[in-house]
């Protein structure tokens, strides 16, 4: 057995092995995995607080990518020679391992979960995206933390094209299409593009060749898990009582429904809010304990309903249909003392620009 009671799986992925193993390194965490790839090596660690925290309506759940420059072989550079915060990449892939984690786990459950997923070898051919997601979703799937995974996660892209899942680094720099799927054995639960103005039929056949690999990805992970044979902690989930739920539907009936074949906009946003201090007024009344429980019931039953009216009515909350976008306008030279400016709007989203040029004497100084 050793001392650390290791426990690994092994598969080939999309053409790479890919290694995962727990037991050997944060043995203190609720769960933990290594997963290497070439020669790129991740430490996924997940943990879990022993009580859920009082007086919230929301999962908290904490995702961290660590970047480490030794994981390259390089020293930071400047005075300091320490890390220093996370990138804006290793920010923007902490939220993208969170969109498919998130609901994959227990409605109720809100006990404090934080995942950490730190880079120890860094293997420049091997992109981290999709595999950070497995490595996150591999940690959860080994500990006693209450999960409904696992998830697994791949790139895709478009050489010559071809669909290739998880290529390397290099060929994403060439690559037509840079899709990360995400999802579990049987569906779908997060897809991060960008494209070079591909087919709709492409992306499609990307996400189902994604899928694919992402079954795989699953495979190894339960394969993990079952070797460990952690059992899941007893937990106590925080969920409304069934009367509740009956009173509050009632008392709404299809009053969102059919407000929301006749209005716009800001008249549904100005209907809903005044919806949810009626409903609250009527029955709990001046009980405030009770209001907080109609809260999240309320803001569930709306959105559903809201859900179901997309569906069944073919019409968003906008007044838009299924297959309209938003009026989409742009302005230039809007201010007349910068050197350019620009208004990008789309519906009630606005975006204005403004660049400034340097002066001649700035360019031959050691300030640039």
């Amino acid at each position: 057995m050793g001392l650390f009671n290791e426990k690994k799986v092994t598969g080939v992925i999309a053409g790479r092995e890919v290694t995962i193993s727990s037991g050997r390194l944060a043995r203190q965490a609720n769960g933990s995995v290594e997963v290497r790839c070439g020669d790129t090596v991740l430490l996924a660690t997940a943990v879990m607080s022993k009580s859920p925290r009082e007086g919230i309506d929301f999962f908290p759940l904490m995702i961290d990518f660590n970047e480490k420059m030794y994981a390259s072989g390089r020293i930071p550079g400047g005075f300091f020679k320490r890390e220093t915060r996370p990138s804006n990449w290793a920010t923007l892939t902490a939220r993208l391992i969170d969109r498919p984690l998130r609901p994959s786990f227990p409605e109720g459950f809100h006990h404090d979960v934080q995942v950490a997923i730190t880079t120890l070898s860094c293997d420049p051919t091997v992109s981290l995206e999709g595999l950070s997601i497995v490595a996150a979703s591999a940690a959860l799937a080994v500990s006693d933390i209450p999960f409904n995974g696992p998830v697994g996660a791949v790139t895709v892209g478009c050489l010559d094209g071809q669909l290739v899942v998880n290529p390397t680094v290099a060929d994403l720099d060439r690559s037509t299409l840079n899709i990360v799927v995400a999802g579990t054995k049987d569906a779908i639960l997060m897809v991060e593009a960008a494209a070079l103005e591909v087919s709709e039929e492409l992306i499609s056949d990307a996400i189902a060749l994604g899928h694919q690999a992402i079954k795989e990805t699953i495979a190894l992970q339960v394969q993990l898990a079952e070797a460990v044979a952690k059992p899941k902690a007893e937990v106590s989930f925080t969920k409304p009582s069934e009367a509740l739920v009956a009173r509050v539907s009632e008392y709404l009936s299809d009053t969102i429904e059919t407000k929301m074949r006749t209005g716009n906009k800001q008249e549904i946003d100005a209907f809903l809010s005044q919806l949810e201090k009626d409903t609250m007024t009527a029955l709990a009344g001046d009980d405030a304990d009770l209001a907080k429980e109609i809260k999240p019931v309320f803001a569930k039953l709306k959105k559903d309903k809201i859900r179901q009216t997309i569906i069944k009515q073919k019409l968003r909350p906008d007044g838009r249909a299924l297959d309209e976008i938003r009026q989409i306008e742009g302005d230039v030279g809007l201010l007349p003392s910068a050197h350019g400016s620009a208004l990008f709007t789309r519906g009630e989203t606005q975006s204005l620009s403004v660049v400034t040029l340097g002066t001649l004497w700035m360019s031959r100084s050691k300030m640039v």
